[in-house]
């Protein structure tokens, strides 16, 4: 209620009302929120208004009129008394010194009291229609939006002649006042329809192809339950979008979309370069798969153009039959094909592989409270100095702790981590805990990146944070895989230049078993070349692996660095590689992976 004071205390000129005139406006007002609350129409509100009104000056009626701003000229939107006739004679009324009472007030954006409105010379251009209705007084107030600009009149037409009282004219402001928010209520609930209208066309539709999206498909197999689901994923889009270029990429898939509307099937685009859908009929798998297959020959003849070239698009497929979570099994069928490099893979129940992604989730998860936990740990794996038959250096070897305490060796937890954001987390934690050690030690010591912590700026920047506080950065030895990270040399090369400026080494690992160019590893300036265990392991008994063993000490030999054999598990192994000239040793027989103080 003291809102309500405050809205007319505000308005243009005080005056003071008796209780119950009061009473009477926070009434009118009480009543119109009331239906504005409970959800009325614009009109039912208006209508309210005006017959409120009129009970409040017997004899009268009470008009709405609102500003055209394209055309400039007046309309009635609300005046339940007046005939239609009356309405007629008062549309498109021409704001203007000779416009009646409620022309003269949106000319003026004043209040404009009319007591006799066959002579007043305001109504000189309407005088017709005092006369054709009897119309005797008018009193109009400007209907003002949020500045202050007159956009329309609340009026009360007498047929009698009068002036209004102060009560009256508190009236007519406070109605006046009230028609705008009734408008504005209006105006932002149109913009809300427009604003969901958008937000459902965002939620359910895709912006580019105008096909129901990812979201659309979980909700319709929901409610229609369908029988099938396919997925057909571009095979190497990621190529064309690089070659091409994203517009010509986005043009690609709205034709997509277009030839399986043609097809008569209903798309659904539910990822970047995936479409689906959905099968209503019972079938079985040989005939899904005569479907499918028939679909995609028919594909295969479509001919897309690209600027001057005409591409050819093929699919990956994956298709689940049955009831419940069949997007999910199309999902699982269609990695299942890419895997199998198959153009096409059912869900097959029997081969388990949800049971394999539970799996695959409960490691993610054992990782990630391992991370939280300080339950991510380093042993160290002695290096033996052929000639001396020191241990020089150290090999850092990631391990995780499980909460009942057992180890859990990498290659069951690392796989995994690598498909998710937590492998980054295990590489700075290695660094770390490695760094950290041998900053009170004097070993060399030795980490392994791979080709995902090299192309990650944020964890290359944390390994130089890291080596440069410790101070270890003059005995550090990055290892890189030769089969993983080669392949990527302007990124291999461009952080060996950042870490060995700062005076660490680097160590190809598992060499002899990838297809490195020579070339490429020459200007990589490595210090260490680890011969790969496979190789060290037949050294003794296969003439074939001696060779290559020879061939990689002359090449390391001429290059300026030193080789280190790999898996030395045993006493010949060991006196093998002695004999071969190779530098250093590091396996079991050397030494097992342990914690160091």
């Amino acid at each position: 209620m003291g809102q309500n004071r405050d809205v007319y205390l505000s308005l243009k000129e005080e005056v003071i009302l008796s209780p119950y005139e009061y009473g009477v406006i926070l009434d009118i007002q009480q009543n119109i929120y009331e239906l504005l609350i409970i959800g009325h129409n614009q009109q039912e509100v208006l209508e309210r208004l005006c017959f409120l009104a009129e009970k409040l000056l017997p004899n009268s009626v009470a008009s709405i009129m609102l500003l055209d701003p394209e055309s400039g000229l007046m309309n009635v939107i609300s005046a339940p008394s007046i005939p239609p006739v009356g309405h007629e004679a008062l549309q498109g009324l021409k704001p203007g010194n000779g416009g009646g009472s409620c022309g003269n007030a949106v000319y003026h954006n004043e209040a404009q009291y009319v007591h006799d409105t066959k002579t007043d010379k305001r109504w000189s251009d309407i005088r017709q229609i005092a006369f054709d209705f009897n119309l005797c007084s008018c009193w109009s107030m400007p209907i003002r939006n949020q500045y202050k600009e007159a956009i329309g009149s609340f009026a009360l037409s007498s047929f009698e002649h009068r002036s209004p009282s102060d009560f009256h004219k508190r009236l007519l402001e406070i109605c006046a006042f009230i028609v705008n928010m009734v408008l504005k209520r209006t105006e932002y609930e149109a913009q809300i329809d427009t604003h969901q209208q958008k937000l459902l066309s965002l939620a359910y539709f895709d912006q580019l192809t105008n096909l129901p999206n990812r979201q659309k498909i979980v909700d319709d197999m929901e409610e229609k339950k369908p029988k099938a689901c396919v997925l057909f994923n571009i095979d190497d889009f990621k190529e064309v979008n690089d070659f091409f270029g994203i517009d010509a990429g986005d043009a690609i898939l709205q034709e997509v979309g277009k030839w399986f509307n043609e097809m008569n099937f209903s798309p659904y685009r539910t990822g970047g370069d995936e479409f689906a859908i959905l099968l209503y009929d019972d079938l079985t798998w040989k005939t899904l798969k005569h479907r499918i297959t028939t679909l995609m020959s028919l594909f295969e003849e479509k001919v897309f153009v690209v600027g001057d070239e005409v591409l050819s698009i093929r699919m990956t497929v994956g298709a689940a039959i049955g009831e419940g979570k069949l997007l999910t099994r199309a999902d699982i069928a269609l990695h299942r094909a890419k895997e199998k490099k198959v153009s096409l893979a059912l869900y097959e129940q029997e081969e388990n592989i949800e049971e394999t992604y539970r799996t695959n989730i409960a490691m993610t998860a054992t990782i990630r409270k391992a991370l939280a936990n300080q339950r991510i740990i380093c042993h160290y794996q002695p290096i033996v100095n052929m000639a001396t038959g020191n241990i020089d250096k150290y090999e850092t070897l990631v391990r995780m702790v499980d909460e009942n305490g057992e180890l859990i060796p990498p290659m069951k937890f690392l796989p995994i981590a690598k498909k998710t954001k937590l492998y980054p987390q295990i590489t700075r934690e290695v660094v770390y805990q490695a760094c950290t050690l041998f900053s009170n030690r004097s070993e060399q010591f030795s980490i392994n990146l791979s080709d995902s912590d090299i192309r990650d700026p944020h964890t290359v920047q944390e390994i130089i944070n890291t080596i440069i506080q410790t101070d270890t950065a003059s005995r550090v030895v990055f290892e890189i895989l030769e089969s993983e990270g080669i392949e990527n040399y302007d990124e291999v090369a461009r952080f060996i230049t950042q870490v060995k400026a700062l005076g660490a080494k680097i160590a190809i690992d598992d060499f002899g078993t990838g297809y490195s160019n020579f070339e490429n590893i020459l200007k990589l300036g490595v210090d260490y070349i680890k011969i790969d265990g496979s190789l060290i392991s037949g050294i003794s008994s296969n003439e074939r692996h001696r060779i290559i063993v020879d061939t990689i000490i002359d090449f390391a030999d001429k290059i300026g660095a030193e080789t280190i054999a790999e898996f030395v598990s045993d006493e010949s192994i060991y006196r093998s590689i002695k004999i071969h000239g190779i530098d250093y040793a590091q396996g079991y027989y050397t030494g097992k992976p342990e914690p160091l103080e």
